[in-house]
């Protein structure tokens, strides 16, 4: 089973994620603050300390908030 990758465990990375790991999933992701990301880790996902270190996996979701500070956001993101 592939793993899943995901860099931003907020209120909708997270929700996903989460569904995920109850599906029996493996999935590894980064979130900016990482103690928000400590349900996550105890329902059995992997934290990495950095979005580069995210696996490449086939398929990557990438979550976060407009309101995300410029070096956090793509050049392309809608600014707040």
């Amino acid at each position: 089973m592939a793993t899943l990758g995901f860099v931003g465990l907020g209120a909708m990375g997270g929700r996903m994620a989460k569904r995920l790991l109850d599906a029996g999933r493996h999935v590894v992701g980064y979130n900016r603050t990482p103690a928000k990301a400590q349900a996550l880790v105890a329902a059995g996902l992997t934290l990495e300390k950095s979005p580069r270190a995210v696996p490449r996996p086939r398929m990557q979701y990438s979550a976060w908030s407009p309101t995300a500070s410029p070096c956090a956001r793509s050049p392309s993101a809608p600014t707040a």
